[in-house]
């Protein structure tokens, strides 16, 4: 039982660390993920708050843009992808 409740919060249930469910991908034969495509909705919204929050804002970006990214899109997938947008801008 003491191992389920945090300390200061006795009777409080909680979940061990190692029981709590993360996000799943999905993944080839091989067990690697699968490549997760960007929808032009994606785009569209991370350069909208890319120019809204600027280049450093990451998790921010991610947090108001919770509702139009895949779920499973992290604020570093989020760098990533801007940059190689930019990238692809240089001419």
């Amino acid at each position: 039982d003491s191992q389920f409740t945090t300390p200061g919060e006795k009777g409080t249930p909680t979940l061990p660390s190692f029981a709590v469910e993360k996000k799943k991908h999905a993944t080839t034969a091989t067990g690697r993920k699968k490549k997760q495509y960007w929808s032009d909705e994606e785009v569209k919204e991370l350069e909208r708050l890319v120019k809204k929050y600027g280049e450093s804002n990451w998790k921010k970006i991610q947090t108001e843009g919770a509702g139009v990214f895949d779920p499973a899109r992290t604020n570093v997938h989020l760098k990533d992808k801007w940059r190689t947008m930019q990238k692809g801008n240089r001419g």
